[in-house]
């Protein structure tokens, strides 16, 4: 193996133990079914290598150079009968198949995402969320002590329960935690009370 020769990880798969591969780290020959690294190297040939080998042989190499599964993410991918097959006799096509399910699976979440923002741009998604059950506007009135009292015909009252319900429609915060309810309130209050 010469460490300047260039090289992808494209995959990390696994088989039944019973259709075990055989590693193709130049002097180990072992028979591998977990961790089974596929390894393309410059030129396109493509082996297959066991995670001991790998470690001892390329993972420092590929923390280095910033090298990671390119199909396969977190962990290892088990491996249908058709792709065990195509491991076995046309890697090529297999890392193509990979290619392919990945590339779908990116058009299928930009698509995703545009109609989210077709729903958004059309009111549709904020209409749904207007849909759902808000709990009621907090009433000054019955405020845990804060040291002031306020009474329903005072002014003041008026003005900072207005202050209070304006504050909880924009802020769009979910009033059920009592964290939020306590800083909604104090946040209006304080505009009253020079405590900014």
């Amino acid at each position: 193996m010469d460490p300047d020769r260039d090289w992808a990880l494209a995959a990390v798969v696994s088989v039944d133990r019973e259709h075990a591969v055989q590693c193709q780290c130049r002097n180990c020959g072992h028979r591998i079914y977990a961790h089974v690294h596929m390894i393309v190297w410059e030129g396109g040939e493509i082996e297959c290598w066991g995670s001991h080998c790998y470690a001892r042989e390329l993972a420092e190499l590929a923390r280095q150079r910033g090298i990671s599964a390119e199909f396969t993410d977190a962990g290892e991918r088990r491996l249908s009968d058709e792709e065990r097959s195509l491991l076995l006799t046309n890697r090529e096509a297999l890392i193509e198949r990979f290619r392919r399910e990945r590339e779908d699976a990116v058009r299928e979440a930009e698509a995703r995402a545009r109609a989210k923002e077709r729903r958004f741009e059309d009111g549709s998604l904020t209409a749904d969320l207007g849909q759902r059950k808000r709990p009621a506007a907090p009433d000054i009135a019955a405020l845990p002590a804060t040291g002031v009292t306020y009474e329903p015909d005072d002014p003041r009252y008026r003005e900072i329960k207005a202050d209070l319900e304006d504050s909880w429609r924009r802020s769009g915060v979910d009033l059920r935690s009592s964290y939020n309810r306590g800083r909604l309130i104090t946040n209006a209050l304080a505009r009253y009370h020079g405590d900014r």
